[in-house]
């Protein structure tokens, strides 16, 4: 269950500073919005646990922390039972590490791992560079001045 050989500290490489603090705040902004959609459309359209807990793992790397298997459960959005296989998925992929707590025997951590981090801050990237169009604030740059709108 638990793996921590080769390591000193599982969470040892985990930096705050390695990631961009834009591609913490999109992650941030993903889950959040993912959260919000909920109170207005049908939780059971959008079934997405992987994500959500690969958000929460990126999250808690950028801040140098890893998760409570409990709470990434809890941040999937799925029953528990569901989540844990979501979870075992992600390590299966090489996207997540499991790690019993040195300080807490009866609870296993939870962190992304460098494949893992490497491929959101890639799909963060790709988004914050515009990759998809133009982001936010390049539309509103580039927009004309309402004044400057041509009469029909």
């Amino acid at each position: 269950m638990g793996r921590t050989a080769g390591l000193a500290h599982p969470a040892a490489g985990l930096n705050q500073s390695d990631e961009p603090p834009s591609m913490r705040a999109i992650a941030q902004a993903a889950y959040r919005a993912r959260r919000e959609r909920a109170r207005f459309l049908p939780e059971s359209l959008f079934f997405e646990p992987a994500w959500d807990m690969l958000l929460e793992l990126y999250v808690a790397a950028c801040d140098g922390k890893m998760v409570a298997t409990g709470s990434l459960c809890v941040a999937s959005g799925v029953p528990e039972a569901t989540a844990l296989r979501y979870l075992e998925q992600l390590v299966s992929l090489g996207l997540a590490q499991r790690f019993n707590d040195s300080q807490d025997r009866r609870r296993v951590l939870v962190q992304i791992t460098e494949a893992g981090r490497s491929a959101m801050a890639g799909y963060f990237r790709s988004l914050a560079g515009g990759r998809f169009g133009p982001t936010p604030e390049q539309v509103l740059i580039d927009s004309p001045e309402p004044d400057t709108l041509a009469d029909d």
